[in-house]
């Protein structure tokens, strides 16, 4: 329902007395320029009670004209005008709209569902490696964990990767560690270079447990912004709206990393694989004795071999949904830990639940 058209008088008389420069949607946050009642993110944000304290600032950051010259209109993304909103209390939050929703989790025309092997270059550009110091000699540096790029400045990953005392910084568009450049078979069509960046700091869960692998889960911040001009280097989208709700028991999502694969080595090559979400009750009964197993966490894998496996913590348990009128990969999970043989059949391995610490990214990003 929308407030009285005395509220909607004094925001406009706001605006209009402020004597704003109205934002033309191609800087901020971009979009299409609209009346502010047909933009569900605005629309949730003025029917909040108590009203959100950052309501009248989103609003003159995004303020694009005005209808008849009193209703204010916004920049409205696509993914803001086609969301299902109804009690979807993510999307108002203030720190919702440092997601990028309209260009996270592009999906490859090379992209084939399969199970598992080999990536293709630029199939999986969010995917970040972990510089670790391993040693004395400015040698001894290795790459032991993975992590996924949400936006320009963060890198979500598993508590259990992040020993400061140790970590170097981040990799982004990486493909095949071995070679300078990740081209094509005649050394043609070559990928943007890596970007390899500094870190400013590291968030850890505050309730994170390392016995027991309990809220396995924590933010990298970029020292400075990873450039999103190149197609190697793109973020992942997060759940929101109706994909919390989501029940993906049954389906097959994808993990990707650079594991240790079925040789026993460390994989040089990004690789990828589709493994099932089990029942939680399934790892419960595996690991119960030793571990508490939680919402909080997914159980997925032990089937046909296929699973995560040592190097692959820390990175994306994902899949492809549609995101307004657009697929998209989303992620889903987070890798944790799991049995110490990899790829035994009946015995899935542990992932972070992203849905159920959803609210905990967005307070612990900043701008």
């Amino acid at each position: 329902m929308k407030t009285s058209s005395f509220c909607v008088f004094l925001l406009s008389a706001f605006f209009t007395r402020a004597r704003i420069q109205l934002n033309s949607c191609r800087s901020s946050r971009s979009g299409t320029c609209i009346d502010i009642w047909k933009c569900p993110y605005y629309v949730n944000l003025l029917n909040a009670k108590p009203r959100p304290p950052h309501l009248i600032p989103k609003m003159k950051q995004n303020l694009c004209g005005f209808v008849n010259r009193e209703t204010p209109k916004v920049c409205c993304r696509n993914l803001d005008r086609d969301m299902i909103f109804g009690g979807d209390f993510l999307t108002t939050h203030e720190n919702f709209h440092l997601l990028p929703m309209d260009n996270c989790g592009p999906i490859s025309h090379s992209t084939r569902i399969m199970e598992g092997g080999v990536a293709t270059r630029g199939e999986f550009p969010w995917m970040a490696l972990i510089a670790y110091k391993t040693g004395d000699s400015p040698e001894d540096e290795d790459f032991k964990c993975g992590g996924s790029l949400i936006n320009e400045r963060y890198v979500l990953t598993a508590a259990h990767c992040l020993d400061e005392a140790s970590i170097l910084g981040i990799r982004l568009g990486e493909y095949d560690i071995q070679t300078e450049k990740d081209c094509d078979s005649r050394g043609q069509n070559c990928e943007p270079p890596v970007q390899d960046l500094l870190i400013d700091k590291i968030i850890i869960h505050s309730r994170y447990n390392p016995s027991t692998y309990s809220n396995d889960i924590g933010l990298i911040r970029l020292a400075t912004p990873a450039n999103f001009n190149y197609d190697n280097v793109k973020p992942i989208c997060l759940p929101h709206g109706n994909l919390l709700k989501a029940n993906l028991v049954g389906k097959f999502l994808t993990v990707t990393g650079w594991g240790v694969t079925e040789t026993g080595h460390k994989s040089m090559i990004l690789s990828k694989v589709s493994i099932p979400i089990v029942p939680l009750k399934e790892c419960q009964k595996l690991y119960g004795k030793f571990k508490p197993i939680s919402k909080g966490q997914i159980c997925a894998g032990g089937y046909k071999g296929r699973d995560s496996c040592s190097g692959d913590s820390g990175g994306p348990l994902q899949y492809i949904t549609s995101l307004g009128p657009t697929q998209r990969y989303v992620q889903e999970g987070i890798v944790s830990y799991g049995p110490s043989q990899c790829g035994i059949n009946g015995r899935p391995a542990i992932y972070t639940d992203v849905k159920e610490y959803m609210s905990w990214i967005l307070d612990t990003i900043e701008p």
